[in-house]
């Protein structure tokens, strides 16, 4: 199951995330930025990753719940082998091959 969870703390705003890898593509966000939601709801969808995301009002409260992102992210995919990019990848296809990796050692 690969399935993460964080907590983030950025200067004084707080935000939670929870990602579920093998999901269905749902997605529950509340950033307090209505694009934001739009576009996170958008990568669950045709992600296929399920996304619980939300964070206290703030000046810095977009950093915090990308961090709480992020380490969730991280948090799902557990330790891989090799996380450097080749001369060849793009962003996009280190991401893929990281996520076939992990699930073909599962």
């Amino acid at each position: 199951m690969r399935k993460g969870y964080a907590k983030s703390l950025y200067r004084d705003c707080r935000a939670e995330a929870e990602v579920y890898l093998d999901g269905e593509g749902k997605a529950t966000v509340s950033s307090g930025s209505g694009f934001l939601d739009h576009m996170l709801t958008a990568l669950a969808r045709t992600s296929g990753w399920d996304l619980k995301a939300k964070n206290e009002p703030g000046i810095y409260k977009i950093e915090a719940l990308g961090a709480a992102i992020g380490q969730a992210l991280d948090r799902s995919l557990g330790a891989v082998p090799y996380t450097h990019p080749r001369a060849h990848e793009t962003v996009i296809d280190l991401v893929c091959r990281l996520l076939l990796v992990k699930q073909n050692t599962q």
